[in-house]
């Protein structure tokens, strides 16, 4: 996860960190890398505790404190006990970027390589059936055209 370098001196983050103590940027970091592991940026969190649980917190923590310091500003309901972290999308552009290109890449390789495979059995002149077998003409086919030596012993 990416994280700026002025997040220490960010108006909001300061305010964080003046609610809860030092353990924010804990909090902060170990929600962006949770959502960055979903690879979305949605997070369920059914109470106060799995949010402390989610930021990775120990010790005498104020669950209560903790939840409404970071709901409603830094994790945005999006209902059915789901949040949404809007500045892990600002801090990161550039990984969801790549994400992106990834599986774009992906899917054209996919494309590509199946156009090529159907490109080779027709040059050899193989038919394939739906499950991408070659049918028993073109064995057969095959098997008549290519002359094997026969050693009689």
């Amino acid at each position: 996860m990416m994280l700026p370098a002025y997040i220490t001196r960010d108006a909001d983050f300061m305010d964080l960190r003046e609610k809860i103590g030092p353990v924010a940027m804990h909090a902060v970091v170990s929600l962006g890398t949770t959502i960055q592991l979903r690879r979305e940026n949605s997070i369920k969190l059914a109470n106060a505790s799995a949010l402390v649980r989610v930021c990775d917190l120990v010790g005498d923590i104020d669950t209560e404190l903790l939840w409404d310091a970071l709901i409603g500003s830094w994790l945005i309901p999006l209902g059915n006990d789901c949040y949404s972290m809007p500045i892990w999308e600002e801090w990161n552009k550039q990984l969801r970027s790549a994400w992106a290109n990834g599986e774009k890449k992906k899917e054209s390789n996919k494309i590509e390589s199946k156009g090529i495979e159907q490109n080779r059995t027709k040059e050899k002149g193989i038919e394939l059936d739906a499950r991408g077998y070659a049918t028993s003409d073109a064995r057969s086919d095959a098997s008549q055209s290519t002359k094997i030596p026969q050693i009689n012993w």
